[in-house]
């Protein structure tokens, strides 16, 4: 078990971020939610946690780009067993 999948906060951060990368989630949306929430500095650390809320959510390119690394990192930092976590709920 990862420490991800050990700490349910980040758990819980992370079915956002899915939710996001596979469109169930809208920008803005996720947008908002980052913002609200200043515990995922601890989960993304500072680098990337800066380059997220420096985003301009606005530019379709940077959302997809963003939508990229995201996906890097949580397919690196988190271990499931099943990939139905990245299929769109839609």
């Amino acid at each position: 078990m990862t420490k991800i999948e050990s700490n349910q906060y980040a758990k819980s951060a992370i079915e956002n971020i899915w939710r996001f990368i596979r469109g169930d989630m809208s920008t803005s949306n996720f947008e908002s939610w980052v913002y609200s929430n200043q515990a995922l500095e601890n989960l993304f650390g500072k680098t990337l946690h800066l380059e997220i809320i420096s985003a301009n959510f606005s530019s379709k390119e940077v959302a997809f780009q963003l939508k990229e690394t995201l996906k890097n990192f949580v397919v690196s930092t988190a271990n499931y067993s099943c990939t139905c976590i990245q299929l769109s709920n839609t």
